[in-house]
């Protein structure tokens, strides 16, 4: 081990505010795959997930929420909503 570094903790938590809607749970205990669209986690259009390999020996270990054009629509429109209420702070036109 480097000098100044610490091994990963693994029996940490994920906050409640970053935890994925589903209580599923991958081999390696990480949230089920899930999108973060309008300041919650959802899952992808249909459940899509695509798989994460290694770049060690380029086996799946994980898996990732694989968004439609449909999340993405979703996605940018939460978005608008957001900037729209940053613009205009006291809702007055």
């Amino acid at each position: 081990m480097r000098r100044g570094t610490r091994p990963l903790d693994h029996s940490t938590t994920t906050p409640a505010a970053f935890q994925s809607p589903s209580t599923t749970t991958t081999s390696y205990g990480l949230p089920a795959p899930a999108l973060f669209i309008d300041n919650e986690f959802v899952a992808a259009e249909g459940g899509a997930t695509l798989p994460v390999h290694s770049p060690r020996d380029g086996a799946a270990f994980a898996s990732i929420a694989n968004g439609s054009v449909a999340d993405v629509d979703r996605a940018v429109a939460a978005a608008q909503r957001c900037f729209g209420a940053l613009a205009n702070p006291g809702g007055g036109g």
